[in-house]
Formats: structure tokens, C-alpha cells, sequence
């Protein structure tokens, strides 16, 4: 064991900075909270405040949880994004066992395919919509979770067959889900959430909207770009609930 093992004053140091760290990241989320809910909308801010956003309207998408839970969030999804795997993996499942499945947040899922860098992001998305468009939330979700548990999809089915595969594994009928797909049914719904994210300054996944739910959609807002710590989220959500009860 080296000297530099046995220093405690070392370990010590380190976990006063990492201490500091999360203390200072808390303090600019609630700060940035209480923004929102005092009118204040500076441009100065780490992520970009949105006050009263309610031309996002969340009627029609694919969720989970609560249609009535008093928090929504909206994650703006590409299912060849890695970043956004991540967040399946890690951030989503925490968000379900506090939030989700207590009926405290309601959790929106919109489209963002990334064409540009991840070419079978868009007929991933229509094929999730497609499942939606059979089966509803539940179905979504199911193929949702599939899409990211196959991250790597098999190489020896074509993306089409496979995407029918995971379809016919979940119940759905097959001939209803090729036309589905064949015939871009959901194209019209993937486009609105495409306007509606560069109407926001959305330009990358995952992006995320969370903010106090509304008969249409979402008030004091506040938007995250990429992939944080999950205290991130929770502070946001705890925050927001504390000042709707006021």
C-alpha cells in the first residue's frame, strides 16, 4: 500500500470537493426552480427556463403512470441514441419507484429521431407508435423497453423483420403492424414532436420538459438537455410538488 493510500487528510480533501460538487449542483436546480415560480426567466441560467409552455400538449402520446399525477415530464427519445439507453438503464427505473408508480408524476414520451447520425432511428419510433397505435400505453411500453433491451439489434433479420418479431412477441397483430409501419401511418405525429422541439431549442436527446401538468400540457417548465445525475430530476420534481402546495 503506498503513502498516498494511507492519507487521510487526501481522502478527506476529496470528499469535501465531491461534497461541495453535489451541494453547489442542488443549489443552482433549486435555484433555478424558484425562477420559475417568482416570474423570473433569465437567459443567464445553466438550462434555459420556460414559463407557461402550454402550446406543448401532451394529448395523444404514449405514456406512463398517472393521466392525473400533478408533475409530467416529457423525454424527447431517439432509440439508436446511447445516451438515451442510459437513461432507460438508469434514470427511468428510479423515476418509476418514486414517481411513476406512486402516481406522482406523469411521464410523456415524444419523438426525436436523429436521422442525421442514427439511420433506422426513425422506423424505430414508428414502430414503437405503431405498437402504441394497437395496444396503447401498455403496448408502448413494452415495445419501448424491447427496443433498448436490443440495443444491438440482430444482424441476421432485416430491421423490418425484426421490428415485426418484437410486435408478434408482444401480441400485436402482424398484419395490422406492417401496414402500420409500410404505410408510415404515425409520420404526422413524429414531424409535430419534431416542430415542437425546435420551436424549444430541443435539438439533441435525450431533452427532457418537466413541469406542473395542465388540462393541455405542461406550466413552469423547466427543460434539461442530455443526461444528469438522477438527484437532478428529483430535485426539479420535489421542488415543483413543495411550491404547488403553497
Amino acid at each position: 500500500m503506498t503513502n498516498k493510500d494511507n492519507n487521510p487528510l487526501g481522502k478527506l480533501a476529496i470528499a469535501i470537493l465531491i461534497g461541495s460538487f453535489v451541494i453547489a449542483i442542488a443549489i443552482i436546480v433549486n435555484s433555478a426552480v424558484q425562477r420559475i415560480t417568482n416570474g423570473n426567466n433569465s437567459s443567464n441560467n445553466p438550462e434555459k427556463i420556460y414559463e407557461n409552455i402550454t402550446y406543448i400538449k401532451t394529448a395523444g402520446s404514449p405514456f406512463l403512470g398517472n393521466a392525473g399525477a400533478p408533475i409530467t415530464i416529457i423525454e424527447y427519445i431517439d432509440f439508436e441514441c446511447p445516451i438515451c439507453k442510459r437513461a432507460y438503464d438508469e434514470i427511468i427505473p428510479q423515476l418509476k419507484k418514486e414517481y411513476i408508480n406512486t402516481n406522482k408524476v406523469k411521464f410523456v414520451f415524444k419523438s426525436l429521431p436523429l436521422e442525421n447520425i442514427h439511420k433506422t432511428a426513425y422506423i424505430k419510433i414508428e414502430a414503437a407508435l405503431c405498437a402504441y397505435n394497437q395496444g396503447g400505453n401498455s403496448a408502448f411500453s413494452r415495445y419501448h423497453d424491447e427496443l433498448f433491451d436490443r440495443f444491438s439489434m440482430n444482424p441476421a433479420l432485416s430491421m423490418e423483420d425484426e421490428l415485426i418479431s418484437i410486435a408478434m412477441q408482444n401480441g400485436l397483430d402482424q398484419t395490422d403492424f406492417r401496414n402500420c409501419l409500410n404505410n408510415e401511418k404515425n409520420k404526422p405525429i413524429i414531424q409535430k414532436d419534431i416542430v415542437e422541439a425546435i420551436a424549444i431549442n430541443v435539438s439533441g436527446t435525450p431533452s427532457w420538459l418537466i413541469g406542473k401538468s395542465n388540462a393541455e400540457g405542461l406550466t413552469d417548465t423547466v427543460k434539461l438537455n442530455g443526461l444528469h445525475e438522477y438527484f437532478v430530476y428529483k430535485t426539479i420534481i420535489d421542488q415543483l410538488m413543495t411550491n404547488d402546495q403553497k
